[in-house]
């Protein structure tokens, strides 16, 4: 039943995936949202349908008097990649106790700018949103700033005032930035990522040729995972693991041990992909990954 999620082979949609450098993981695919999405009420039980009413209810404050199924999903192709990379924190003076990596969605729209508008919308009021917080979560407010990158647009929170210290809060691993590429629509996490995305996408890399619609193999999804760059994130993220081993009652040397242990084993895997191809007739899953 839930086929109808699925690409149309008339109209073949091959997943992208923007090539960042150094990138941890990516996720990539391509689905009929539209159609899948209008024919809820027949795919799924009737206990999980309010569900999407609190969604559309809670949409209608970032985006008042538009339909989800009539006014959003058209604006989509159905194609998006989800993308994460660790971050040089360059926009402050220290780190975070905890550093994550960035993370950047990309959304390939059927109409750019009402889709860029759209998602505009949604951005500049999630910001006003979370800057009531900022005091709660002991950072610095943003201001909604833009600057030119290679002649795109890029719309982005910049602090208040720059952030120093060598154990900030976790908040500060994020500072929110958007883009328009060609058809592309780009959120990402920081200021930092989404020049890496603008780069990607602009490049020869990040291009996909279309697929033969006769016969055609269509991956509709692709995951991706780099374990040395995971090993990277956790020995940069050391202390606070050692920490916590500790307070749950492992010795220093124990943690110790153990962390270094699964960076060595995470360092040994070559890259994982995980994928779904789809046929005329029939789906594949493909695993691939090595041993070094």
């Amino acid at each position: 039943a839930h086929r109808a999620m699925l690409v149309n082979p008339d109209k073949p949609l091959v997943p992208f995936v923007p090539n960042v450098p150094g990138r941890l993981g990516a996720i990539s695919l391509s689905r009929d949202f539209v159609t899948w999405y209008k024919a809820r009420e027949k795919l799924l039980e009737a206990k999980l349908l309010p569900e999407f009413d609190k969604f559309e209810t809670g949409l209608a404050t970032f985006l008042p008097g538009k339909d989800f199924a009539e006014d959003v999903l058209p604006v989509l192709t159905g194609r998006m990649a989800f993308i994460s990379a660790p971050q040089d924190f360059s926009n402050l003076d220290g780190k975070p106790g905890v550093q994550l990596p960035a993370f950047g969605l990309v959304v390939e729209l059927a109409k750019p700018q009402e889709g860029a508008d759209l998602f505009n919308v949604v951005t500049q009021t999630l910001l006003a949103i979370v800057n009531i917080n900022a005091g709660q979560e002991k950072r610095q407010p943003w201001v909604q700033t833009s600057e030119s990158y290679h002649n795109v647009q890029i719309n982005f929170a910049r602090f208040l005032q720059r952030p120093k210290g060598d154990q900030l809060p976790t908040a500060y691993n994020f500072q929110p930035a958007s883009a328009l590429v060609g058809n592309r629509f780009i959120f990402s996490s920081t200021l930092g990522m989404c020049r890496q995305l603008v780069d990607a996408l602009t490049g020869e890399a990040a291009s996909a040729k279309p697929a033969s619609a006769t016969g055609a193999v269509l991956p509709n999804f692709v995951q991706e995972l780099n374990p040395s760059v995971g090993a990277d994130l956790l020995e940069a993220n050391a202390a606070v693991i050692h920490a916590k081993s500790i307070q749950g009652g492992k010795t220093a040397e124990q943690s110790a041990r153990e962390l270094d242990g699964l960076c060595k084993l995470l360092r040994h895997l070559t890259p994982i992909k995980f994928d779904t191809v789809q046929y005329p007739d029939h789906m594949r899953l493909e695993l691939h990954g090595g041993w070094k």
